[in-house]
């Protein structure tokens, strides 16, 4: 058992694997972003946008948290966002000395073209790269993928 979790350890072809997988994920996500640049963003501006559609409003605090930004780092992101109307901000309901980050519809529409810049740059390195057959294959790993993804939402 693992003392830290209190969990059994992994098959050690497994941990390779998940490990493998990570790190193959983290370089995936950096290569998509280096391709293009989409309506002017930065990284950290399209991980705010992101973060937003999937957690609904946080403040500058907890965006900066999930970044491991510091606060006045992701305040000057937050300040852009704001300036562009990609994002708002409205009083905290449960602490009115701050403010939480909302996404705008602007902020949506520029959330979608990214998305869909990335769909399309990816796909394209996969028919670029990859014989049908291995596309194939891929196709039943991504099915894989989702079912560990959704077995880790169990937990």
């Amino acid at each position: 058992m693992s003392p830290a979790m209190n969990t059994p350890d992994p098959d050690p072809r497994s941990l390779e694997t998940a490990q493998r997988f990570r790190l193959n994920v983290d370089r995936l996500r950096r290569t998509l972003r280096r391709i293009e640049t989409v309506e002017d963003l930065g990284r950290t501006h399209e991980a705010v946008l992101s973060l937003l559609f999937r957690h609904g409003p946080l403040s500058i605090a907890d965006l900066a948290r999930r970044e491991q930004m510091r606060p006045q780092s992701m305040g000057s992101v937050v300040g852009d966002l704001v300036t562009r109307e990609l994002v708002d901000k409205a009083p905290d309901p449960t602490d009115g000395r701050r403010d939480l980050i909302r996404l705008t519809e602007a902020g949506q529409r520029i959330l979608d073209t990214v998305n869909r810049v990335r769909d399309r740059d990816l796909a394209l390195l996969m028919d670029t790269d990859l014989s049908a057959e291995e596309r194939r294959t891929l196709r039943a790993g991504v099915e894989l993928m989702e079912r560990v993804a959704f077995g880790l939402d169990r937990k």
